[in-house]
This record gives structure tokens, C-alpha cells and sequence, in this order.
């Protein structure tokens, strides 16, 4: 992982999932989708690492009941203030500009998220709803955990040497935003063409505690450069199944990842 000094990357992340269970006889079925727009410049080098900005172009979260988003509208304009639904639709307009400082190792890990409190209090004002509400609110899409997990899902892809098709590889990463989610990804490259390297994944789903209630996989490919390890493109597709006391819960998860523009 070697993001060029002071070049933006842009990169667009698209979530889809949906979670099924029978309860008492009675099918439940919800989704939610969320699309984050985001660029990473890295401003600063050393020997572990890098220090980068990370500035949200577009966040919004399309949760039921609600199955029409609202994009970059103000929430100030809308009659139902009350409602978080619609202040979760508006992230995207609230954390338009803003930015996080993060720092991040060479095989693409986050070892520290800084400025998500200042980043809240700017969207609590934007908003105008009080700091707590607008932190509670936000803590799956906005807080130190949910930055971290969607960094690492983004960048720790990378081997620890050059990879080449034939050489195999796995890393192990822990979720920890909502329940804590262990995914262990094993990486196969199967060709090469100029810069881009293309990787066929298999991934396993476990509990990240010692519940053992939750096991998965899933399967997808990635497309990265050679030479800085930066995904030009991601896609997974898994199935994970939580074990309740009275059912199962099917989660069913769908991501896409794509470097919308690399600036010269």
C-alpha cells in the first residue's frame, strides 16, 4: 500500500444488504443501502506508514422504512424535523467538504482516526440538532469504529511482498462497529496487465468474540495496482447467519468499491 505523496484518490462504495428471519411463523425482511463518495490524499510519509485526509464528497444512507432517498437536501427545509430518518439521508449533504486525519500502516491497516468529534460538531451545527443526538445518530456511518471499517474493507488488500499470479496470500480483520464481525480474506491473483492486478477472494465470516453465534462467507474480486497497491475496483457478495435463541438471521451483503478518477 503506497498511495502517492499529496494525490487525491477518489473512490465511490456502494453497500447493499438485507437481513430475513421467521419469527413465531411471520417472515421479517428489512434492507438498507448506503453510498459513500470519498477522496484520500496522503499529506505525510514516514516509515509505518502514512498520514492521509480523508474528505466525504457524497454520504447517504437509504435505511426502511424510507425506500426513496434524499440527496443533498436541507434538512432545515423539511417539515419533519423530528424524524431521523430524514437527517440519516441528508449525510451527505451535513458531511459534504469536511474531512477526517488518519493514519494507516503499509499493508493498508488504520492505526488511528483523528477529528470525528470536531467533524459531528460541524454537522450538529450544520444540522442544528444537539451534539449528542447528532453523534448518537451518526455512530454507524460517522465515529472512530465505522471510519476504521470502512478504511480497512478499502485499502487492506495489499500483501506484504509484490504480488504475482500464483502467490497466495490471507489477512484477518475485525469489525467493530456494531457487533464485532472477524473476516478473513484469502487473495489469489490470477493476472496481470500492465499496472493492474486482478484477485479472486473467498472470504469467511465468524464472530469477533467468543459468542460463536455468527459464521459466513463469501466470494468476490478486486483489481489493484501493482505498484501502489490502491484498488482501481472491488466487488464482494456474502451471506452471513446470525444464530438467535428462537431463529436464525440471514444477512445477505452486497459491496462494490471503484477509484472513480486518479488525478494526475
Amino acid at each position: 500500500f503506497r498511495p502517492l505523496l499529496n494525490k487525491p484518490y477518489q473512490f465511490s462504495l456502494v453497500k447493499s444488504s438485507t437481513q430475513g428471519f421467521t419469527y413465531q411463523g411471520n417472515p421479517v425482511q428489512r434492507a438498507d443501502t448506503s453510498k459513500i463518495i470519498f477522496t484520500l490524499k496522503n499529506i505525510m510519509e514516514n516509515d509505518s506508514g502514512y498520514t492521509c485526509k480523508l474528505s466525504f464528497d457524497q454520504y447517504v444512507a437509504i435505511i426502511p422504512p424510507v425506500s426513496m432517498t434524499i440527496l443533498n437536501v436541507d434538512l432545515s427545509r423539511l417539515q419533519v424535523l423530528d424524524n431521523p430518518l430524514p437527517f440519516l439521508d441528508s449525510l451527505g449533504y451535513y458531511a459534504h467538504g469536511l474531512f477526517l486525519v488518519f493514519n494507516i500502516n503499509k499493508n493498508g491497516v488504520v492505526q488511528k482516526v483523528d477529528n470525528v468529534p470536531q467533524m459531528i460538531s460541524r454537522i450538529s451545527a450544520r444540522s442544528h440538532r444537539e451534539y449528542g443526538l447528532a453523534k448518537s445518530w451518526l455512530q454507524d456511518y460517522i465515529s472512530v469504529n465505522a471510519i476504521t471499517d470502512l478504511l480497512n474493507r478499502t485499502f487492506a488488500i495489499p500483501p506484504v511482498k509484490k504480488a504475482t499470479p500464483g502467490f497466495r496470500w490471507s489477512n484477518t480483520l475485525t469489525m467493530v462497529t456494531k457487533a464485532p464481525i472477524e473476516i478473513k480474506t484469502f487473495y489469489v491473483p490470477t493476472q496481470r496487465s500492465g499496472d493492474s492486478l486482478t484477485i479472486t477472494t473467498s472470504l469467511l465470516f465468524a464472530s469477533g468474540d467468543s459468542s460463536g453465534v455468527l459464521k459466513g462467507n463469501g466470494e468476490g474480486d478486486v483489481v489493484i495496482s501493482y505498484e501502489s497497491g490502491m484498488p482501481y475496483s472491488a466487488e464482494s457478495r456474502s451471506e452471513i447467519v446470525t444464530t438467535a435463541s428462537d431463529y436464525d438471521i440471514l444477512q445477505k451483503e452486497h459491496l462494490k468499491i471503484k477509484q472513480v478518477y486518479l488525478q494526475q
